[in-house]
């Protein structure tokens, strides 16, 4: 009687998963495959230059599994960090010193309500957000004196904290500042930002001779696209759904994080450059933006990585990274 029973019970739980196994569409189906395949991925990390970080940056490539972003931001964050950030519990020690030595406080609460650029970033930035955004930033600038704050960084940290939690999210604006060598372009006194833009501009000349004649003729100038796309690593001007797919590749770069981001902005204006060529300044005011945050992701990506960047440009940006890492180590000596 007994073994009948469990028998039953048996055939009985079989039954109920297949029951939900058949009321599952195929794309659900799918997509819990690809789900698994992930977490099977990033269960063995791989070592840095293997053949496994190879593939990983390639499948990165194709699209990652919403469900395991998170898990691979993390990962990918702290494979960025630069080996001296060791601290144990820095980010707690920090917390308890925000109150009494961040001098940015004031200014880092009046930008937390402007960290979300569109509607769909805004439903993201409950009060909780906001609160846990102030702590990262006004930690931020007590292991940062030098560049302390300066606007740029929040949109750049409600990003992180939108896949990530509180810590790895002060780890993760570290990575981005010191791994991905922007730290420069972000400190007032230091001329990479403009060095950057003024790269990029022309970078556009090689690429698109024409847009870039049109634009020059309009007197658009680098600097009223490449601020706001350079020190928000896009956030400020993609969609979500698009910025994600940018930061997954941007972050698997690593140190080639600065020419993945020279092909987005070459491939933003491949994607638009008909309407650009037929738009005049007050239309570019209007319109240059909205354009850029109804872009598709699949579109941007696909144009953006097959952009082929001169060999000038990847000279002057693989430089550019030695440079930051040797005043990175000037600073620290």
């Amino acid at each position: 009687d007994d073994d009948e029973y469990v028998n039953e019970n048996y055939n009985s739980n079989n039954n109920n998963e297949n029951d939900e196994n058949n009321e599952k569409t195929e794309e659900e189906i799918i997509d819990e495959l690809q789900r698994r395949e992930w977490y099977e991925l990033l269960n063995v990390w791989p070592h840095k230059g293997s053949a496994e970080e190879v593939k990983l940056r390639l499948i990165t490539k194709a699209g990652i599994h919403e469900g395991a972003r998170s898990r691979l931001w993390r990962l990918l964050i702290f494979d960025l960090l630069p080996d001296r950030f060791t601290t144990p519990r820095l980010y707690q020690i920090l917390l308890r010193q925000i109150d009494k030595k961040c001098k940015f406080t004031i200014q880092i609460e009046k930008d937390l309500k402007r960290s979300a650029p569109s509607d769909e970033f805004k439903a993201l930035l409950t009060e909780e957000k906001q609160q846990q955004l102030g702590r990262v930033l006004k930690a931020y600038t007590l292991s940062d004196p030098e560049l302390g704050y300066c606007q740029g960084m929040n949109f750049i940290a409600f990003m992180l904290l939108l896949h990530v939690d509180e810590e790895d999210c002060f780890w993760g604006l570290n990575s981005i500042m010191f791994g991905l060598k922007l730290h420069g372009a972000f400190i007032r006194h230091n001329n990479l930002l403009e060095v950057l833009i003024d790269l990029l501009e022309k970078e556009i000349k090689v690429q698109l001779p024409i847009v870039a004649k049109h634009l020059e003729e309009l007197g658009m100038s680098g600097m009223m696209f490449g601020v706001d796309w350079l020190t928000t690593l896009f956030v400020y001007s993609l969609s979500l759904e698009c910025c994600q797919r940018v930061w997954d590749i941007l972050l698997s770069e690593k140190k080639e994080g600065l020419l993945w981001l020279f092909k987005v902005s070459i491939g933003i204006f491949k994607i638009l450059r008909a309407e650009l060529l037929t738009w005049q300044m007050e239309d570019i005011m209007d319109k240059f933006k909205p354009s850029i945050q109804t872009l598709k992701p699949h579109l941007l990506l696909s144009v953006s990585i097959d952009v082929k960047l001169s060999e000038t440009c990847k000279k002057r940006l693989i430089g550019i990274s030695r440079l930051e890492d040797n005043e990175t180590s000037c600073n620290l000596q």
